[in-house]
């Protein structure tokens, strides 16, 4: 007599005991339904230089972070800044944590700002030396510099 050795069962009971093992696998513990995993809901940021490429996937969070960033960041400059400053800005306004958490700063920030540009939340004029200067629609001005506060004078 031939059986199938799973701990000293029929065929019959071993199928059994496969099934379950394969349910509780699949479930996860004690027939509670398996964790599912979180999926981060994603931007797809376009160019405006490119309008025909397939859009970048940036995650919402860094999305929103370095949105809220730029636009402070224009706000504060009236003449508008030059797109290269705009990641040394950063550490100013968001934490040290979700700094590191972005990952590369530049790319992070050149994608968004390209999606800004696109959805029309921010413009771009091109400075007498050549170089692209942001600032909000409807204040168009040229500043090659970030302006520095200025300082207190005693008379």
């Amino acid at each position: 007599m031939n059986r199938v050795a799973v701990w000293g069962a029929d065929p019959i009971s071993a199928l059994g005991v496969i099934s379950l093992s394969l349910m509780f696998a699949f479930s996860g513990c004690g027939g509670q339904p398996a964790p599912t995993a979180v999926v981060e809901s994603k931007v797809q940021c376009r160019s405006p230089n490119k309008p025909d490429a397939q859009p970048t996937p940036v995650e919402q969070w860094k999305f929103d972070t370095v949105q809220d960033a730029i636009l402070t960041i224009l706000g504060a400059e009236q003449g508008g800044i030059k797109s290269t400053v705009i990641p040394g800005r950063l550490p100013e306004l968001i934490s040290a944590t979700d700094i590191e958490r972005l990952g590369n700063l530049k790319w992070v920030v050149e994608k968004v700002r390209l999606e800004m540009e696109v959805r029309g939340e921010i413009e771009r004029t091109t400075a007498p030396t050549g170089q692209f200067v942001l600032h909000l629609p409807g204040m168009v001005g040229i500043a090659t510099e970030p302006t520095e506060p200025p300082t207190a004078t005693t008379e």
